[in-house]
């Protein structure tokens, strides 16, 4: 079984699309304490550490941790409860690609690191906390991201990178959205899966001759701008 796992207000469209591709979709519902454009956001309440294993914040909605009780998900509690203000709120907003970790390490949830910990994923720490926002990790090797602090680090790992400016993805409220919140990436099928059209993003270019690269497919969810959606996690139940 193949399970989504993004913020109930992603649009319609999208969540259509996203079906053609997974078993099941599961809402994040909001938690009302964040403010109101990342309230129901996938990577800000959830970190996915394996296949099946997550960590949720400890306020998780009871309806969304109940629809992932019953699609057979292991799921542990953290240690962090979400505030409104940064850096309180990105206790659990964690980029992950192969077997490294890449955040604020100073504040990562301690279930987090404890779990990341047990799977030999070693952290890269940087100054600023909204990592998973800002970054798509394809397989183990390269990455997507529109800060410059993680395309360095990822040059330095190893890894291969492109470094996008910032702008371009919607947010409401906000001059603009994070690259990373619009994305969601299907290692299993080589599939990546932007929150928008290619063509209506002002970096798209850049954005198709990489993926290209990498060999993945890019799917696009809708025919509009990209949205930033909070990341859209793929997990493949196997």
């Amino acid at each position: 079984m193949k399970i989504c796992l993004t913020s109930e207000e992603i649009n319609k469209e999208s969540a259509r699309t996203i079906l053609s591709f997974v078993d099941k979709i599961i809402y994040i519902k909001p938690w009302d304490h964040l403010y109101p454009a990342i309230r129901s956001h996938a990577d800000i309440q959830i970190c996915p550490i394996a296949k099946n294993k997550l960590v949720v914040q400890p306020k998780l909605h009871v309806e969304t941790l109940k629809a992932m009780e019953k699609a057979g998900l292991e799921l542990l509690a953290g240690q962090s409860e979400l505030k409104r203000r940064y850096p309180d709120n990105i206790y659990y907003n964690v980029g992950i690609s192969g077997r490294y970790y890449f955040h604020k390490t100073s504040h990562t949830d301690e279930t987090v690191r404890r779990e990341l910990e047990k799977e030999n994923i070693k952290p890269v720490d940087l100054k600023q906390g909204y990592t998973k926002c800002s970054m798509a990790a394809l397989g183990d090797k390269y990455i997507i991201t529109s800060d410059a602090a993680i395309y360095k680090k990822s040059i330095e790992i190893g890894l291969e990178a492109l470094l996008l400016p910032p702008g371009g993805i919607v947010l409401p409220g906000f001059q603009y959205g994070f690259f990373g919140g619009c994305c969601g990436v299907d290692d299993k099928e080589r599939i990546f899966m932007l929150n928008g059209s290619v063509d209506k993003y002002i970096y798209g270019n850049e954005l198709k001759n990489f993926i290209k690269k990498t060999g993945y497919a890019l799917v696009e969810l809708h025919m509009r701008k990209p949205e930033d959606i909070g990341s859209i996690f793929i997990l493949d139940m196997g």
